[in-house]
């Protein structure tokens, strides 16, 4: 390997990482190590509340590294699932679903859901293993020295290019699944009927206006993915929607009720917009 190569290699890495500061990255033509430091993480430790602020901190620079293009799927023996980081920000998006429930029963001084509690715990514990096992695999040069998966630090221009216009209609689908999933108030819905009334939803938002034109919707045909698509990308969610066998499990008109009141067509336009790739 070229130096010149070796040195934009470790560039990327120290990009990649969600913690440089707490991580030494090998220098070029060096065998010492540098620590990489940061004053976003000194000023998180001191503020009054560090809990929440290192939550914040952490989803930006999820977001700054997905951003180089690190992916958040990977495929292995034709079966597709989620990175380290893909994992990590699937629980990132989920306890942030239960701290909003949290809060709306704190506001209007309802009862606190105390399972809510433990689920946040939970999701915590493992999106912070996640993230520390990123790290790591980076810091031990696992991406960026022996080649590992070498369509994680090349992808493949094309399969980016093509998966760049759909990626802000997963992360919709995505948003809404994980709605769903944080409601404490009924058992959770088959996929498959999660799948059809997400796909409704978002078929009747193609079909207002020029929504159809839409770059985001450009590889589906009749510019919607279909329901099959969507339980694909449901079941690769990993999310367990057993939910409590004392609740009723929703409708599918329930679902479309749910869906129209809090995904109306402004709340798809922000989401699509959020998650669009350049």
């Amino acid at each position: 390997m070229t130096k010149k190569k070796r040195k934009l290699e470790l560039e990327l890495a120290r990009k990649r990482l969600i913690f440089p500061d707490l991580y030494h990255v090998e220098e070029q033509g060096s065998e010492s190590n540098n620590t990489l430091h940061s004053e976003q993480l000194i000023n998180v430790k001191s503020s009054p509340f560090p809990g929440n602020n290192i939550l914040r901190l952490m989803e930006k620079r999820t977001k700054d590294i997905i951003a180089t293009g690190y992916p958040l799927e990977i495929e292995s023996n034709g079966v597709t699932g989620p990175t380290q980081m893909g994992s990590a920000q699937i629980n990132m998006e989920s306890m942030s679903g239960c701290l909003k429930i949290i809060y709306f029963q704190i506001e209007n001084r309802e009862p606190i859901d105390l399972h809510l509690f433990d689920q946040y715990s939970f999701l915590n514990t493992m999106m912070a293993y996640q993230l520390g096992g990123h790290d790591q695999s980076i810091n031990l040069g696992d991406h960026a020295s022996n080649g590992y998966d070498s369509n994680v630090i090349y992808p493949k221009k094309g399969g980016i290019e093509k998966a760049k216009k759909s990626e802000s209609v997963k992360k919709l689908v995505k948003s809404m699944v994980l709605y769903i999933d944080a409601n404490p108030n009924f058992n959770k819905p088959k996929p498959a009927t999660l799948a059809r009334a997400i796909h409704a939803i978002i078929q009747k938002f193609t079909n207002t206006g020029q929504n159809h034109k839409l770059k985001a919707f450009a590889n589906f045909e009749l510019n919607c993915p279909e329901p099959k698509t969507i339980g694909t990308w449901i079941s690769n969610l990993n999310l367990d929607f057993n939910g409590c066998p004392s609740l009723k499990s929703p409708r599918y008109n329930k679902l479309i009720e749910l869906f129209e009141r809090d995904y109306p067509k402004s709340t798809i336009e922000r989401i699509l917009k959020k998650y669009e790739i350049q």
